[in-house]
């Protein structure tokens, strides 16, 4: 192992990466992780003096300038995420997904089309392709215990009486019966936001990644089961947050801490609201609520944690 490729894995190594992507590997993503674990932005951080010097890369001025460098010089499969196996990937149905075999292994690097084909496949493959009724939503609606559910109907009234006006968007809905259901218990004028959509009066569409809404729109942002399926997890928070207004909440009921890797669906996966906290940074008015939870029985064949997440946000 040459002196370089030791020097960035013992750093990658010291501290676990609390959020990993399909998409990109950790050396592509080196200068986030140098600010998300260890708070460094500054190329002549004494932490990382030794890498640039094995690089030869004293003329560089930045971080992602750092990582553009170490990409030239080292092997970034060396440096990838752990992957679903292909044995869990048919058990899980992925293989029943029309055209699979030309949307299988695609980074959004390589075709966003292709990406949000697997996705929109993967939808439909699970009953998007038709609604369903607000009692049968009811049962697949807020967090994964008793308590996340709870919390979570219990801000959205607060929020609600404290503004009779409250905007809600939640992301990749698949059923307009979500909204229906947050527009009749709620009382909240709801939207959703998903690749497709079978009734665009209640989900328009769009990608969660660059949405088609103007700036300081909605008073909540909600996704489930959404965020994990992103192909750059910080893109579509910084989507959020523009979207937000000033004092809104963002808020996600997320599958967490996946032990079987990555794949074509389970494309983000994050394993603590902590890393959430560490790059929203100063977005971050208040931590109203986060909660982690031990995934279902049922599911930790693939699933470590399921988790919910209620933040103000400040712009």
């Amino acid at each position: 192992m040459s002196e370089l490729k030791k020097a960035v894995q013992d750093i990658l190594n010291e501290k676990p990466i609390l959020m990993e992507s399909y998409d990109s590997t950790f050396l592509h993503d080196f200068h986030h992780i140098l600010r998300e674990n260890f708070g460094i932005t500054d190329v002549n951080h004494k932490k990382i003096a030794n890498i640039v010097k094995l690089a030869n890369a004293s003329n560089v001025e930045t971080t992602e300038a750092l990582r553009d460098v170490l990409k030239e010089q080292l092997d970034e499969s060396d440096f990838s995420t752990r992957e679903m196996s292909d044995d869990l990937k048919k058990r899980l149905r992925y293989n029943q997904i029309k055209n699979f075999d030309g949307t299988k292994d695609t980074t959004y690097h390589e075709s966003i089309k292709k990406v949000q084909e697997f996705q929109i496949g993967i939808s439909h493959m699970q009953g998007g392709v038709r609604d369903i009724t607000s009692a049968d939503f009811e049962r697949n609606w807020g967090g994964r215990t008793p308590e996340m559910r709870e919390k979570l109907n219990s801000t959205l009234h607060f929020e609600k009486g404290v503004n009779p006006n409250i905007k809600m968007l939640t992301i990749g809905p698949r059923w307009p019966a979500e909204i229906t259901y947050i527009r009749e218990k709620f009382s909240i004028d709801a939207m959703g936001l998903d690749l497709f959509s079978i009734d665009k009066s209640k989900i328009m569409e769009g990608d969660m990644h660059d949405m088609p809404i103007e700036d300081n729109t909605y008073d909540i942002v909600y996704e489930k089961n959404t965020f994990n399926k992103s192909y750059n997890f910080r893109k579509a928070l910084d989507e959020s947050v523009r979207v937000l207004k000033n004092g809104g909440l963002l808020i996600y009921d997320e599958c967490m801490d996946y032990v079987a890797g990555c794949s074509e669906n389970a494309r983000t996966n994050l394993k603590s609201h902590k890393w959430t906290e560490i790059y929203l940074g100063d977005s971050i008015e208040e931590v109203i609520y986060s909660k982690q939870e031990k995934a279902p029985e049922n599911q930790q064949h693939w699933l470590g944690q399921v988790g919910l997440f209620i933040a103000r946000i400040k712009k």
